[in-house]
């Protein structure tokens, strides 16, 4: 009877080891599969913000540059303005607006083209036009990205070409 018990706790104890080591080794597997998983869902992420801020940057250089154009040529015009705004919200209705700052201008320089939603930010906007101003070197892709503004309720960036 003794050796009966000793054969089955023998019997039991080699099969809690091999389930302990079965165990721990689904473990690592499960492990490296999750962080595999994780990896390139971050990837996956960083490509379509990468994508989403490279075409955002392509649209506003575009309208800076048809905005900038037109107003040197006519100066501030409200057709010019409207019809800007306009463009702006079909093609994306995410830009708030775009603010031309002359080269060393004064802040009453400032022109907006804005959506109704952009006139809390004509501050943010005048320092985000400083900030570049004083950077010491531009990126190559000739714009600049200041910090971006983020608060409770408000979460903003912008784009200083």
């Amino acid at each position: 009877m003794l050796l009966s018990f000793l054969g089955m706790a023998a019997l039991v104890s080699v099969f809690v080891t091999a389930m302990f080591f079965v165990d721990r080794n689904a473990i690592k597997k499960h492990e490296i599969a999750f962080n595999q998983q994780q990896a390139l869902q971050v990837f996956l992420a960083k490509q379509a913000l990468q994508a989403s801020l490279e075409e955002f940057v392509i649209y506003a250089q575009t309208m800076a540059g048809i905005f900038t154009d037109r107003y040197v040529e006519e100066g501030a015009n409200p057709a010019i303005e409207d019809s800007t705004l306009r463009l702006m919200e079909d093609i994306d209705p995410d830009i708030l607006g775009l603010v031309f700052v002359p080269y060393n201008s004064q802040a009453t320089d400032l022109h907006y083209i804005e959506n109704q939603n952009l006139s809390p930010f004509s501050g943010l906007a005048r320092s985000w036009a400083e900030d570049a101003s004083s950077a010491t070197a531009w990126p190559e892709s000739g714009f600049f990205i200041p910090d971006f503004h983020v608060t409770e309720d408000i979460q903003i960036m912008g784009v200083v070409l």
